[in-house]
Parts: C-alpha cells; sequence; structure tokens
C-alpha cells in the first residue's frame, strides 16, 4: 500500500505561482479566501446533541493589495524571470 504524501505550501508561494500562472506583472498580489459560515445540530440525534458552526472553503484565489505585506508577492520581480527566447545564430 503506498504511503500518504502531504506536499504543503504558504499563503505567499501560493500566491506567487498563481499570479506567474496568470502572467501578472504589475503589483502586489496576495492569497484571497472566501469563506461561508453555516450552521446545524451535531450528535447522535438520539441522546446527544449540539448546535455547532460549519465553516466551507467557497473560494481561494488572489487579489491585488495597495501596499506590500508579508503576505504578498510583488509581481514585477516575476516579469524579469520569464524564460527568454533562445537567440538565433
Amino acid at each position: 500500500m503506498p504511503e500518504n504524501q502531504l506536499v504543503s505550501f504558504s499563503a505567499k508561494e501560493i500566491a506567487e505561482r498563481l499570479v506567474r500562472e496568470r502572467g501578472i506583472t504589475k503589483g502586489h498580489w496576495g492569497l484571497y479566501v472566501k469563506f461561508g459560515l453555516g450552521g446545524a445540530n451535531v450528535g447522535d440525534g438520539a441522546s446527544v446533541m449540539f448546535p455547532a458552526a460549519i465553516v466551507t472553503v467557497q473560494e481561494i484565489g488572489i487579489q491585488q493589495f495597495p501596499e506590500p505585506n508579508p503576505l504578498t508577492v510583488d509581481a514585477s520581480t516575476f516579469a524579469s524571470s520569464a524564460p527568454k527566447k533562445a537567440k538565433r545564430k
């Protein structure tokens, strides 16, 4: 049986990858997560029941920020790191 593996990324790493994927070359960008909040009664239904909050992740993306912060990436630093075409001789 194969071992379970986990690959994790920081919020900043995810923002960088999404900025690169979209070809964005200007601005400070950071991760955006839209949460939903719901409620339910949970338990076995017969003798034990508790009110509970359910948090869902509805969207994940990036958003532009007016100023840099510890969670943003500067898209202009990726503009110069784009792959360059080889010159023909």
